[in-house]
């Protein structure tokens, strides 16, 4: 929860730090954001809009594994969060995880979040998870009660028209069930195990590619 002093984890297992770098403060509080970074500790974005942070938080290493250490931290002292974040006015706000970004055959890049935050605004939506590693355009799975792909198409690109053009999303892929910890779809803290649930819908996703390339 945001609020006075609340902590806010820039990643909520980022235990590398502490693990906290930022809160929002009650007299500048911005909900989207995660807050300014606490006294002491110096945030920056490298190449890849991951953010790096210095700080007296933030670990010297793993345990007897100077490998993953070097993976993580370099000698500066600056670790990567491998979070894509923006900072604005001194605040960050997250705008996805490194690790899933999507990079379309024509090299275009696009951050799932981004997309998938914003076709869940519209409530015809109950889960989402868009795909697209080196495909020609960005496929959507998503769990929903409306069964008209096309009706949920035009849905779910209205509700991403503000995001560039090569966001747009050609074709949608229904689940039958829903997405839980359950049936081993989501973590244990309710995000989406991606591989997992890509796996599960490979054979759809591969006829539907098959269909847009003709």
């Amino acid at each position: 929860m945001l609020g006075t002093w609340q902590p806010t984890h820039v990643d909520s297992s980022l235990t590398e730090a502490s693990p906290v770098v930022a809160v929002n403060r009650e007299a500048s509080n911005d909900p989207a954001s995660v807050g300014e970074p606490l006294s002491g500790f110096e945030v920056k974005l490298n190449g890849q809009s991951e953010l790096l942070v210095r700080g007296p938080g933030v670990m010297l290493g793993y345990w007897n594994n100077p490998q993953a250490t070097q993976q993580m931290i370099d000698s500066a002292g600056w670790l990567n969060t491998g979070d894509i974040v923006e900072i604005r006015d001194k605040r960050i706000y997250i705008r996805g995880r490194s690790k899933n970004i999507l990079v379309l055959s024509n090299g275009e890049k696009i951050a799932p979040e981004d997309v998938e935050k914003a076709v869940l605004a519209d409530p015809a939506f109950q889960q989402v998870m868009l795909i697209g590693e080196a495909k020609p355009c960005l496929v959507l799975l998503a769990v929903s009660a409306e069964k008209d792909e096309r009706a949920l198409l035009k849905r779910a690109n209205a509700q991403i028209a503000h995001l560039p053009r090569h966001a747009r999303i050609r074709r949608i892929i229904l689940s039958s069930e829903e997405w839980t910890s359950g049936n081993g779809l989501l973590t244990p803290t309710l995000k989406i195990k991606r591989e997992a649930v890509y796996q599960l819908h490979l054979s759809n996703i591969e006829e539907v590619y098959r269909e847009i390339t003709g």
